[in-house]
């Protein structure tokens, strides 16, 4: 007798030592970098993503925090970072 599957939701596991910092050092992140992701951090931290997060709730809390974003270009919450050339993007 097969056993039912569970949905498994990112609540089930830790990422605590995945830290601004961890990430960081481990990909050698450079300046633009870094602060790219403690902006996405710093976003992220304070809303849960699911298929039922309210959007136009997020948007708000993004714009509260960072004016210079408007919307979201897809109908999914999504993030582009603009960095200059040169910056190690590819890495």
């Amino acid at each position: 007798m097969m056993m039912p599957m569970r949905k498994i939701s990112m609540s089930d596991f830790e990422y605590s030592e995945y830290t601004v910092d961890y990430i960081s050092g481990v990909m050698s992140l450079r300046k633009p970098q870094r602060r790219s992701l403690e902006i996405l951090d710093d976003i992220l931290g304070g809303f849960h993503l699911s298929k039922e997060s309210d959007k136009e709730s997020l948007k708000h809390l993004v714009h509260s925090k960072y004016p210079i974003f408007t919307d979201f270009s897809r109908d999914f919450p999504s993030f582009t970072f603009a960095l200059a050339t040169g910056v190690g993007k590819t890495r």
